[in-house]
């Protein structure tokens, strides 16, 4: 967040959201939090796992791109052309659904409310994901899985994430550490057995 160059890279296409970056001759440990800037080249740092703009609790799914797997035979219903059946009904209704997610492999399951924007993306618009804790490292192009049921046993589906909202940072709002969700099954710094589930 300071703007300061701390490093060189041999490319964006090396990094992935939330991993260390490593830069030679730093003393402080750096995290990829953000790829792009003025001539799409940068590669943004962070000095901490915990840094706000690592994190966001919303991300965007083409609808389109979105496989579903969990629900009855494909023809069931039928809105604007497309054929409706395997789509929890109150998506279809225009209503949203409370679900599971998970964004990367191993990740403990993290609640979520999912609501079918027609007004955003393709013409079949997208999946809008609003998670009830900050996510870490949410990254386009990773799969977002969507899970049904008290325990989150039944997949629904998946398909690749077009992008995340803003982060924390961006947003300047403060990061609630104690409501921050774990990054993946190991992330012990972070585990709440109370209120995280891990399949």
């Amino acid at each position: 967040d300071t703007g300061e160059i701390v490093g060189r890279h041999e490319g964006t296409v090396y990094y992935t959201l939330g991993q260390g970056a490593k830069i030679s001759g730093a003393s402080t440990r750096y995290f990829v939090c953000g790829k792009g800037g003025n001539d799409e080249t940068t590669v943004f740092v962070c000095n901490d796992t915990h840094h706000p703009a690592l994190y966001s609790d919303e991300l965007l799914v083409d609808f389109q791109s979105f496989n579903w797997i969990g629900l009855g035979g494909k023809d069931d219903i039928e809105l604007n052309g497309i054929s409706c059946g395997h789509i929890p009904r109150p998506l279809v209704d225009g209503k949203s659904i409370q679900l599971w997610a998970r964004i990367r492999h191993l990740q403990p399951l993290a609640s979520c409310r999912v609501f079918w924007d027609h007004t955003v993306g393709n013409c079949n618009g997208c999946l809008n994901v609003r998670f009830d804790s900050p996510m870490r490292a949410t990254t386009p192009g990773q799969i977002l899985a969507l899970y049904a049921g008290s325990d989150g046993l039944v997949c629904l589906g998946g398909g690749p994430i077009r992008e995340r909202g803003a982060s924390y940072m961006e947003r300047d709002f403060d990061l609630p550490l104690s409501k921050i969700h774990p990054s993946g099954h190991n992330d012990l710094s972070l585990m709440n057995s109370s209120s995280r589930k891990v399949l």
